[in-house]
């Protein structure tokens, strides 16, 4: 149980990272 709620957490981070990298991407490619 403790290990799903951690592998849960771990995706979900990873999936906010991925979602900031790509906004950053997405800003830089207006800006320029």
């Amino acid at each position: 149980m403790k290990a799903n709620l951690t592998d849960e957490a771990q995706r979900k981070e990873l999936a906010g990272l991925f979602d900031a990298a790509m906004q950053r991407l997405d800003d830089q490619g207006s800006a320029s």
